[in-house]
């Protein structure tokens, strides 16, 4: 079973008016980028000022943002000023540089006054985490100026200037209306549970692998009375601990999804952000069951149910997670005694008793595996 990873969805404290976005590359309808898919998450390939970079694809983050650096050899960045930042995990704030001229090129797709903030005096590493080296994370920039299709099956992004550029039809698509709060996205939804319900806003949250995240529930909905605490995920902040479950259904629209695994995270230290009492979040273990269109320009989002849409919620059972750790030496030694096949005078000669008078020895790097959390009990 694999672990959530859970990218921060970005709280800033200051929000930057008239940056540029991302557009595709003039005399293009559209363009395909190729991803790759990680427990749910989508990273890109990109070109950060010349440097080549990943970067993890999150409608769950108003801003994009550099906290790995490791793999490049010099930041050319312009630092405009320091800023606070706040996110999912344990930590209250980390500080970043505001830069509001950096070069992003995704595929063929360009952002040629990026804002990016990027972590002062630090670096986040998640690939002990995910077991891929990623620099950041894309945010809202990335979806504000162009439709963007995610397919999942395929694990491609199409890019398109506008909505008719689309080359299908999207009557099989069912059109859902978006919301804004800070950039990121929210869509109505209901959940159900013990015969009751509650219907409000989740942020769709792409930054997320886990299926739904609930920040709260209301006297309207009847709780769960079993439930297990768990290691929930990693945020930029830090660890985020909290409470899993199964609620009875989460519907969309015409979509719906029976005991699906939802999330209460333990944010005591998270200023959340709310649309209308945002109840929570959606994240990739749904989203990965669609092909999705979102057309922010219009805010809209286009839904369409492919292979995997009535595969069934899982949790890790194990209750142990895994992080990969650095490379060790280690010496294995050989005895020289045993059953081989040798070459003589008359050829090749198989299976015959070999003695020798020495062992062999054989070094090689083995990485370490870490168990970084066991469950209680």
């Amino acid at each position: 079973m694999k672990n959530f990873l859970i990218t921060a969805a970005l709280l800033f404290c200051t929000i930057v008016q008239g940056q540029h976005s991302f557009e595709i590359k003039e005399g293009l309808r559209f363009t395909e980028i190729p991803f790759e898919s990680v427990s749910n998450l989508i990273i890109v390939p990109a070109t950060f000022n010349g440097k080549e970079t990943k970067f993890i694809l999150d409608t769950g983050a108003s801003k994009s943002l550099l906290f790995n650096w490791n793999n490049i050899d010099t930041l050319e960045i312009n630092v405009k000023k320091t800023l606070k930042i706040s996110g999912y995990g344990e930590r209250e704030f980390l500080d970043v540089y505001y830069t509001d001229d950096n070069l992003i090129d995704v595929g063929d797709s360009r952002n040629t006054s990026a804002v990016v903030f990027v972590l002062v005096d630090e670096v986040i590493d998640l690939e002990p985490q995910l077991g891929v080296f990623v620099n950041g994370i894309l945010g809202a920039d990335f979806f504000k100026n162009q439709v963007v299709s995610i397919d999942y099956q395929k694990s491609v992004l199409y890019i398109y200037a506008n909505i008719s550029d689309v080359p299908y039809t999207l009557d099989k698509y069912e059109r859902f209306d978006l919301q804004f709060k800070s950039e990121k996205p929210y869509i109505e939804a209901t959940i159900f549970n013990a015969g009751s319900s509650m219907t409000g806003y989740f942020l769709i949250d792409s930054g997320s692998s886990d299926a739904l995240w609930s920040f709260r529930i209301d006297a309207s909905l009847t709780k769960s009375l079993k439930y297990f605490e768990d290691y929930l995920g990693f945020g930029m902040n830090g660890e985020i601990y909290g409470k899993r479950t199964k609620l009875d259904k989460l519907k969309i629209g015409a979509f719906e999804f029976g005991r699906v695994a939802t999330s209460f995270p333990e944010l005591k230290k998270l200023r959340t952000e709310k649309l209308n009492e945002a109840i929570g979040s959606i994240g990739g273990e749904i989203l990965r069951r669609f092909t999705i269109i979102f057309d922010y320009k219009s805010s809209a989002v286009y839904l369409n149910e492919v292979r995997g849409y009535k595969d069934e919620f899982y949790f890790n059972l194990a209750g142990i997670n895994l992080r990969l750790g650095n490379n060790n030496l280690f010496t294995e030694s050989i005895k020289g005694n045993g059953v081989g096949d040798i070459q003589s005078s008359y050829g090749l000669v198989r299976d015959q008793v070999i003695i020798r008078d020495y062992k062999e020895r054989i070094y090689k790097y083995v990485p370490e595996l870490i168990v970084s959390y066991v469950r209680k009990e």
